[in-house]
Parts: structure tokens; C-alpha cells; sequence
């Protein structure tokens, strides 16, 4: 820094110091680094660190890292809003890990919006005096141990194509599963009904073949 005035570590310093134009240029360097310009000096990005530290704030590329101080091992497949939802989550998430709100939860946010899903950790619904129907819906005796099932009923995606449906519904299916091997206490068994609401799919294959027709007719 070249002139009479003093910058801001120069102004520190005892009055002497001041004449010292060697010592000045090296305070400069030092004030460049540590300032500025622009926001770009040590001293603004020690200030804006928080912001790797907030999901909904850090970098994409920080995501990961951030997710690893978290203890979450597997965001495979979620779309950088979700991921950033569930890293802010999960923390609060693991004082109710092994419960059904739990898996619940992670399972929602695994699966395509307006998914149904239901956890049961009966077979059957139990002895309901006026209601059950001993030997269909209700057993006598223990209903099967540490064991539960999990049902997701997801919207079928909008595709015409019976091979792009398939390895869809596989694909989030194996999605499924992965979830609930991580969140579920390990002594326990679970069945997994998972497949997409194929009414919404007939309800759009038939809006196609509705506009196709149309479309040949005013080709006539």
C-alpha cells in the first residue's frame, strides 16, 4: 500500500511504524489477502463458512460431505431438493429410529410424490369382539414375531412404453428395499408389497388413444 494513509493493520500499530514505507507495502499483501477485494479476502469467507454447514444453503458439490457428518450413507436417486430436505431431517429423524414414523418418513422421501404407503407389524388385525372372524382374520394364538409389512402404492409415471414401466417400477422397488434394510431394527423380518396405481396409467394410456384418434381424424 503506497500513500500517507494508514491501512486498516497499519492503523494497529504504534505511530512510529508509520514512515516505514517497507513495512507498509508488506501490510498491503497481507490486508489483499485477509480483506479483499470484493468480498474475496479471508476475512468474508470465514464469514459465510455457516453456509456449508446449512443443507438448504451449502454448495450441491458440499452435499455429500455434508451428509457424511450426518451419518447418512445413501441419498442414491433423490433430486438435490429432497436431499438437502432430508440431510436437514435426519438428525431429528434418529431419536425415532426403528420405529414405523420413521421408516415412514424414509421411505417418503425414496418414493414418488403422492405415494401411499402403509406399515403393518400384524398379520392379522387381532381377536376385535364383534368383528373378527376367527381362522380369516384373526388368530387364537401368536401372530408372528418381529415381523412387519410394508405396502407402497405409488402414481403410475406417465409412459406409454410396458418396458419403461417395468424397470420403473423394479428400479423403485430395489429403492424401496435398500431404505428399509438401513432403517429397520435388525432382528426384523418384513414383506415388501411394492407396484405403481395402475389406474392412473389406464386413465392416461386411454387419454393417448383418444388423442391419436383425433389426430388421424383431422388428417382425413
Amino acid at each position: 500500500m503506497n500513500g500517507n494513509g494508514a491501512g486498516p493493520l497499519l492503523s494497529h500499530l504504534p505511530g512510529v511504524y508509520h514512515s516505514s514505507e517497507d513495512l507498509r507495502e508488506l501490510l498491503a499483501i497481507l490486508e489483499t489477502v485477509l480483506l479483499g477485494p470484493d468480498d474475496r479476502g479471508l476475512e468474508a469467507q470465514i464469514a459465510k463458512i455457516w453456509r456449508y454447514f446449512d443443507a438448504v444453503k451449502t454448495p450441491d458439490e458440499f452435499l455429500p460431505w455434508l451428509a457424511e457428518w450426518v451419518a447418512l450413507t445413501y441419498t442414491d436417486g433423490l433430486s438435490p431438493t429432497r436431499r438437502r430436505e432430508l440431510i436437514s431431517e435426519i438428525v431429528s429423524l434418529y431419536a425415532t429410529r426403528g420405529t414405523k414414523g420413521y421408516l415412514a418418513k424414509m421411505l417418503e422421501f425414496f418414493s414418488p410424490d403422492g405415494t401411499e404407503i402403509t406399515i403393518e407389524d400384524h398379520e392379522f388385525a387381532g381377536l376385535i369382539i364383534g368383528q373378527a372372524k376367527i381362522g380369516m382374520d384373526s388368530w387364537l394364538e401368536r401372530d408372528r414375531p418381529f415381523w412387519f409389512k410394508v405396502k407402497i402404492r405409488a402414481p403410475s409415471p406417465r409412459t406409454v412404453s410396458p418396458q419403461e414401466h417395468a424397470r420403473s417400477e423394479i428400479e423403485w422397488r430395489d429403492r424401496a428395499r435398500k431404505i428399509i434394510d438401513l432403517a429397520k431394527p435388525a432382528h426384523t423380518t418384513y414383506d415388501l408389497d411394492w407396484a405403481f396405481n395402475d389406474v392412473g396409467r389406464q386413465s392416461f394410456e386411454f387419454r393417448r388413444r383418444e388423442t391419436a384418434v383425433g389426430e388421424g381424424n383431422d388428417d382425413c
